[in-house]
């Protein structure tokens, strides 16, 4: 296999065996290129089979795309057997296979955050609690936090010792019961659950040793203390560990991830290799010699200085805007004027900022002056309330104890079931201990009204309906039999407030279709689990549907959350002001602060060519306008590397 297209270290990492291995892979020096050819390596050299590989990384985009590179440097049969996934995902397709042991069937169903909230919410009805009101989000964040780091109810640590922390074992014990009488998982669970399967269960994990005996991680400064610790048990026998990332990239500590894993791999794996990834193949030398100058003045790191063959190219331009709308008037005269001078595409613009809320200035004035543009990170197919409907039926067919997805689309279109009879055979569930699916199908001993015991008949007919069309044909036309069947069609025109808002609610709906059709073409034993499992773990469409994104010629706007792993030729960082950047919420604790500049790093390192930085003299807030200050991290950026510059621009379109 020929690696000359590799330098030292690239190649160094690529050829690595017989212990643990970090790769230091700082921003741009060719991470994924590194992974994919490690996976083509060894399978080149006979040190692995393709189905004895396990390739993990945190969204199905990128694990597309690894798989993609694989195919190219291998046959496409080898590419196809590799395990490629997230790690969620990897959990679910353990957990499909081995969860019978803990007590749950193969067929379980997966909450997403407002399924969560939802059980969450009925849980917590239960508790007294007096006058005093509560959040269940707050419950519902604590709860997801203290799971990835593998905690349970009896040994929860308090976060601030307050009226939530009194409460939550007790709440999360009744909705973990709650969960597991709807063989049901949420998120954290899929990790949870393949731990406890890992640890408790000695067979499960030497079949699974035997398996993945090359395992490898992608973005390895995001894994939380229970992904390190699957990787830990996979890996304690054959040390055939190789995780890839940098701990300045390391963003998503309020996710749960844990910065830790990176900066003590050694202590964890006592004969791992280290190898660092310093030069960049992105941006030129000014930019790069900024971003270091930045995120050297962090503490706990691992000590790397990017570095680049491109040039010295322009000083990074620090604007000072009037306020936010003269800052959005700014950019997009840029954007118009660098457009035209070097020929660039709209799609090599970036506009990145701290929160979504910042994005709406910028859309105004592009509109007014036609710069097309996308929102990344808007609402997504799956979150959509015509989507979750659909989506809700099929769970029902495929788990009817899931009682939050019936519930969702009993009277979904309404068919007669009102809420007052819904109590009622809410009430008939819980006194006989029965899911609410079973107490339909008897719900004629209820003495209901007649209309409700027709829409009751009504429902359970297109349930019966629809699992004979998958059975008999496949899932597309079962998915396309239901929303005709079901009236859901006629129901969205007759509450829809026109025909275009009709139209456009109809092709989200059959979109299910659609998707249904694309996941049957490229699995080989598709199933209604298995689909909905897609569904919930970041869903083919929703991929799909970023992809066409990203492929439209459109100045993207976006977070600098959603940016990671991105680049732009020209790039705006936009809104440098302390409580924006960093965010008014971090700077009570340094270590928080430390997670900022590391956000402001990614930021600066995803310019290739030319870098903006954009604050204000004033913003407007909650409907106040307040001056604002300085970006601490402007301060951070040696001189030489800077040019200043005001503007004040008319309050009239750029193009007049």
């Amino acid at each position: 296999m020929d690696l000359s297209a590799l330098n030292p270290e690239q190649r160094e990492a690529v050829e690595h065996r017989g212990s643990p291995l970090l790769i230091l892979a700082g921003a741009g020096s060719g991470k994924t290129r590194v992974i994919t050819m490690r996976i083509a390596h060894l399978l080149a050299t006979g040190a692995a089979l393709p189905e004895n590989i396990l390739a993990v990384t945190f969204t199905n985009r990128a694990a597309m795309e690894m798989r993609e590179r694989v195919a190219s440097l291998v046959s496409e049969k080898s590419a196809r057997a590799l395990t490629v996934s997230t790690f969620h995902s990897c959990c679910a397709q353990i957990l499909r296979k081995e969860i019978e042991v803990l007590g749950y069937s193969r067929k379980f169903t997966i909450y997403d955050a407002s399924d969560q909230r939802t059980l969450l919410t009925r849980v917590f009805s239960e508790f007294s609690h007096g006058k005093e009101t509560f959040d269940i989000g707050t419950f519902a964040y604590r709860i997801s936090r203290s799971k990835n780091k593998g905690l349970d109810p009896d040994t929860y640590e308090p976060f601030y010792f307050d009226k939530y922390d009194d409460r939550i074992s007790h709440v999360w014990k009744s909705y973990q019961e709650a969960l597991k009488a709807r063989d049901a998982l949420d998120f954290d669970d899929l990790l949870l659950l393949t731990h406890q399967l890992l640890k408790n269960h000695p067979g499960v994990l030497e079949k699974l040793r035997k398996q993945f005996t090359q395992v490898l991680i992608d973005e390895y400064q995001d894994t939380n203390h229970l992904q390190f610790e699957i990787a830990r048990l996979l890996c304690e026998k054959h040390r055939n560990l190789c995780v890839v990332g940098d701990d300045d990239q390391s963003i998503y500590g309020f996710r749960g991830a844990e910065v830790s894993n990176i900066l003590e791999f050694e202590q964890r794996f006592p004969d791992a290799r280290i190898i660092t990834l310093s030069r960049n193949y992105r941006s030129t030398e000014n930019i790069l010699k900024a971003a270091n100058a930045v995120i050297n003045r962090n503490i706990n790191r691992r000590q790397k200085e990017l570095w680049s063959k491109l040039g010295e190219g322009q000083p990074i331009e620090m604007v000072t805007a009037e306020d936010e709308n003269d800052e959005a008037r700014f950019i997009a005269l840029a954007i118009q004027r660098i457009k035209a001078e070097k020929k660039l595409s709209w799609s090599d613009f970036g506009v990145l900022y701290r929160s979504n809320i910042q994005s709406r200035p910028f859309e105004i004035i592009f509109r007014q002056n036609r710069i097309p543009y996308v929102v990344i990170g808007g609402m997504e197919f799956f979150d959509r309330k015509e989507v979750k409907d659909i989506a809700s039926y099929l769970r029902v067919l495929s788990n009817p104890k899931d009682d939050i997805s019936l519930r969702r689309i009993i009277n979904v279109p309404r068919r007669g079931i009102g809420d007052t009879s819904l109590q009622r055979l809410n009430d008939a569930a819980v006194k006989n201990r029965r899911p609410l699916y079973d107490i339909l199908k008897d719900s004629s001993s209820l003495n209901l009204p007649d209309a409700t015991q027709a829409g009751i008949h009504q429902f359970l007919s297109l349930i019966d309906h629809t699992q004979k069309v998958i059975r008999q044909e496949n899932l597309s036309r079962g998915v396309l039999a239901l929303i005709h069947k079901s009236g859901y069609l006629e129901d969205l025109e007759q509450t829809s407030p026109s025909q275009a808002a009709f139209e456009m609610r109809k092709e989200i709906t059959l979109e299910m279709v659609n998707t249904a059709e694309a996941y049957e073409r490229e699995t080989q034993s598709p199933s209604l689990w298995g689909f909905l499992q897609n569904a919930s773990l970041d869903s083919d469409y929703k991929n799909n549907n970023k992809d066409k994104k990203f492929e439209q010629e459109t100045v993207r706007l976006m977070t600098l959350h959603s940016a990671k792993g991105l680049e732009f030729p020209v790039v705006f960082l936009a809104g440098l002001e302390e409580g924006l950047l960093p965010h008014a919420r971090s700077m009570s604790l340094d270590t928080d602060v430390l997670e900022e500049r590391r956000l402001f790093y990614v930021g600066m390192t995803r310019a290739r060519q030319q870098l903006f930085l954009t604050m204000t003299d004033m913003r407007t807030v909650r409907g106040r306008s307040k001056a604002t200050t300085e970006s601490r991290f402007i301060g951070e950026i040696p001189p030489e590397f800077i040019r200043y510059t005001e503007t004040h621009l008319p309050e009239k379109k750029i193009n007049e």
